[in-house]
């Protein structure tokens, strides 16, 4: 139901509209019908196959959850995941189509602010990713699920392998570290 347009005193009161500058009638169409309709696969599927990774780009890509979380994550959770990065590849393969458009030209400021939008969007969704996945892991490595671990390649980075055996590690020495004798009393 659309909300009605206030008229009178009540137009004091109304929320303003942010809105910008009006765009032809025949781009508008155009984006009401993609927003509202699913493409058919065969269209997707050929739209996104004319846009592959550029060869050094590395992050241009929808990440892959490292082997190690993934061989360990509920079968319910890898469904999902695989949802989301089926939404995430035609954002990232836009984005791809975008930077693309650039080549010999320097990007305006509008093509700027999509790339730079674009890529927030992608790097919003690994996040939605990795803390879907965080209810999965042990607690103690629940902090590879923070938006400040890089993802690469893969959702939670190039060495986690590494990162693990550093959490296992630093827990051993907090153990150590611990007097077991030492107990606090609340007065």
């Amino acid at each position: 139901m659309e909300k009605p347009k206030a008229l009178g005193f009540a137009a004091r009161f109304a929320t303003p509209e942010n809105t910008g500058e009006p765009i032809s009638d025949q781009l508008v169409s155009s984006i009401d019908y993609l927003l509202s309709s699913k493409l058919e696969e065969k269209h997707l599927t050929e739209t996104m196959d004319k846009y592959p990774q550029p060869s050094h780009c590395n992050n241009l890509l929808v990440p892959k959850v490292n082997p190690l979380v993934w061989e360990n994550v509920l079968s319910k959770t890898r469904s999902l995941d695989l949802k989301l990065q089926r939404c995430q590849k035609p954002l990232v393969t836009g984005l791809i189509a975008m930077v693309k458009s650039f080549e010999g030209n320097e990007p305006s400021e509008v093509q700027q602010d999509a790339v730079a939008l674009l890529s927030n969007a992608v790097f919003e969704l690994n996040n939605v990713r990795k803390e879907l996945i965080k209810p999965d892991l042990h607690q103690r490595y629940s902090h590879l699920c923070k938006q400040s671990q890089l993802t690469t390649q893969w959702l939670f980075g190039d060495d986690l392998p590494k990162k693990v055996k550093e959490i296992d590690e630093e827990h051993k020495a907090v153990a150590v570290m611990k007097n077991p004798t030492n107990k606090i009393y609340l007065s």
